[in-house]
């Protein structure tokens, strides 16, 4: 409870109390509402000396932050509220510009005589900071003094041209600092706590006009990264070419493999058949599947790699045609998950070549086969899997002819290019079914390929 006898200023109040060079009151002292500290630098102005000032609230909720002006005779010209912050000190740049720190962001802060904010610049947070010519030069620099790691840091103007130094007596809370004058040209740095006094020299370095000479240094260096960069690029580039030309020979093979004379003769054979039976729808859907197919064998016979989508339309038109040369002595399933994305690039004729194997060397010698080809996703992984019933793995009699056995040994060299040339692994493995009494039952092909990675 104050005794309005004596004054009026309650101790929950910040107040601001301004007196002349005879110690009386310049104006009646101002309140403000909240718990916090007051800093004020004057200004002359033709109009007089005004009163530029910060309040800090410490009570935010009861009174915010805030730039102000008073006049000489303590009315308010302006004020600007701040957001909230722990704001340290105010300087005075010029007549036209003042600065405030706000610690917790690490923030210096630049404002014009209309308070608008015209820059701002990062600093360490919690940190202090004064404002001095350290270097008697006539410019002021930036003292940064950081308490956790005993380090202080002198910028220019426009915090430029950073400097930094180890100083053990900034952890003392009895620490001063400030300029100490040798002469009218010379000044020094001190740091000063209860036991000790520490000076520092401040000044431009000799060795700068050097400078040019490093920049030189760096340059070539960098010249010389890049030119290897290129160089190394180059022999990419030059291996890949070479990938692609093995890729392009062995699809060559595999293309041979396809339309080799005893495939053809084959195919004519069947729809000499059908024409001699009288058959001619079938025969015409034959001939039509059998030219769609070899259009598209020779088309695409320069691709080293296709969509899984156009490789699973170009094994289907494959297997039909086989159906009907084999009078539908087996039938096909094909299953593709709906997250798998079927425009991924395969290697050309990855499901061709096994399923290819499997109808020759399995599903043509038994009645009710099966072929399943599947489709879906393991992870990173797409795996592929061609399945049969046939009857396991035989090995080809010696006098067989018809088949060169060259197929899957094309297609592994195949799987190694194209994981060179595309980042990507291939892997794939060939396992026997069995049933129950261990007896052989069919093959089952997988082959996993690892996924795009995403750009």
């Amino acid at each position: 409870t104050i005794d309005t006898k004596f004054t009026k200023r309650s101790d929950y109040s910040t107040w601001l109390t301004v007196l002349d060079d005879d110690l009386n009151f310049l104006f009646e002292p101002i309140e403000f509402k909240a718990l916090g500290s007051i800093f004020l630098i004057p200004y002359n102005t033709n109009k007089g000396t005004k009163l530029v000032g910060i309040f800090k609230s410490r009570q935010y909720n009861l009174m915010p932050s805030k730039l102000f002006v008073y006049t000489h005779s303590g009315s308010i010209e302006k004020e600007k509220i701040l957001p909230i912050g722990k704001y340290s000190y105010m300087f005075k740049i010029s007549e036209q510009e003042l600065a405030i720190h706000e610690q917790l962001r690490g923030e210096v802060l630049f404002f014009n005589n209309e308070f608008e904010q015209i820059n701002s610049y990062k600093i360490d947070t919690n940190t202090s900071i004064n404002y001095y010519d350290i270097d008697a030069d006539g410019e002021k620099e930036w003292l940064v003094m950081n308490t956790l790691n005993q380090s202080a840091t002198i910028y220019r103007d426009g915090f430029k041209n950073k400097v930094t130094f180890q100083n053990s007596s900034l952890n003392s809370v009895f620490l001063n600092c400030g300029i100490t004058y040798i002469s009218e040209f010379e000044t020094q740095l001190y740091f000063q706590d209860e036991t000790r006094n520490r000076l520092f020299s401040y000044q431009e370095n000799p060795m700068y006009v050097f400078r040019y000479l490093i920049y030189l240094g760096v340059y070539g260096l960098v010249l010389s990264i890049i030119l290897l960069i290129l160089k190394g690029q180059k022999l990419r580039a030059e291996r890949q070419r070479e990938i692609e030309q093995q890729i392009s020979e062995l699809q060559i093979k595999t293309i041979k493999n396809q339309v080799d004379p005893h495939f053809v003769f084959n195919a004519i054979n069947t729809i000499s058949e059908m024409t001699l039976m009288d058959n001619k729808i079938e025969a015409d859907n034959f001939i039509c599947r059998f030219s769609d197919f070899m259009r598209d064998t020779l088309q695409h016979s320069d691709k080293i790699e296709t969509t899984l989508k156009d490789e699973i339309s170009y094994v289907e038109n494959f297997i039909k045609l086989q159906k009907i040369r084999f009078n539908n002595s087996f039938d096909y399933k094909i299953s593709i998950d709906k997250n798998v994305d079927v425009e991924t690039k395969v290697p050309k004729h990855v499901l061709f070549c096994y399923a290819e194997n499997a109808i020759k060397h399995g599903l043509a010698l038994k009645e009710n086969g099966l072929l399943k080809i599947t489709a879906k996703n393991k992870k990173d992984k797409m795996s592929l899997t061609i399945e049969d019933n046939g009857g396991g793995i035989r090995k080809p009699k010696a006098s067989k002819k018809n088949s060169t056995g060259n197929g899957l040994l094309i297609m592994e060299r195949i799987f190694d290019l194209f994981s060179k040339l595309n980042k990507r692994t291939i892997t794939h493995s060939i396992t026997e079914l069995l049933d129950a009494n261990k007896n052989k039952i069919g093959v089952k092909v997988e082959i996993l390929i690892s996924k795009p990675k995403k750009q």
